[in-house]
Order: C-alpha cells, then sequence, then structure tokens
C-alpha cells in the first residue's frame, strides 16, 4: 500500500519536527537566556539614606558578599548593592518580583566587580 501524501502530512511531520526540536534544545535556551542580561526594576537605598527606584542590568553576582553589580540605565554607571539595602527587584522580562536570597544562592559568581558602594 502507497502512503497517502498531501499537504498537511508534511505540515504536520514538520509541526512534530520542531515540537521534538523545542523539547530537545529547551534547556539550552533557557540557559543561554540566563545567560543574556537581566534587568530589573529595582527600588533601593542609597549611601544617604535615600529611597531611589531605578531600572538597571545585572552586571555580576557576589555571593559571598551578598551583593550584585548593577549598571543604572539612566547614566551607564556601574554600581554595586548590597542585598540589604534592596527593597524591592522586579525582573522587567517576566514582570515577576525576584527572590534575591534564592535568586543569589542559585548564581555562582560572574564577572569581576568594580563600581560604588551602594
Amino acid at each position: 500500500m502507497k502512503p497517502h501524501k498531501t499537504a498537511t502530512s508534511s505540515t504536520g511531520l514538520l509541526a512534530y519536527l520542531t515540537g521534538i526540536g523545542r523539547a530537545i534544545f529547551h534547556h539550552q535556551d533557557h540557559d543561554a537566556q540566563q545567560a543574556s542580561d537581566q534587568y530589573w526594576a529595582v527600588m533601593h537605598i542609597d549611601t544617604n539614606g535615600v529611597l531611589q527606584n531605578t531600572t538597571v542590568r545585572v552586571i555580576s553576582v557576589h555571593p559571598g558578599l551578598r551583593s550584585v553589580t548593577v549598571r543604572r540605565e539612566a547614566d551607564e554607571q556601574d554600581i554595586i548593592l548590597r542585598i540589604s539595602r534592596i527593597v524591592e527587584a522586579i525582573d522587567i522580562r517576566s514582570g515577576r518580583r525576584v527572590d534575591l536570597a534564592k535568586w543569589l544562592d542559585s548564581h555562582p559568581p560572574m564577572g569581576l566587580g568594580g563600581g560604588t558602594q551602594s
């Protein structure tokens, strides 16, 4: 018996193969997204004790110091924020609040330090 070939069968096969590809490579895509820039809307207390609200990009993580180095989008200045000085952090891509203690524990040290203590 000859297989019945139609336009929908090839489309179905393509969708099936695409689904398999996504399932196989999903973990790698997720890792690549994790390694890409992370943008947060951060509310933190600066060195003068003033509550600041700004958008930042995470540059490096310092789990031993319980701090992160971030770059403010407004003036491109790198600052080091201690986790205890951050009131709230919202991941801009997902819109979800970042649990900083869990996030810090799940990320190994990355990048080089630098900037000003805040």
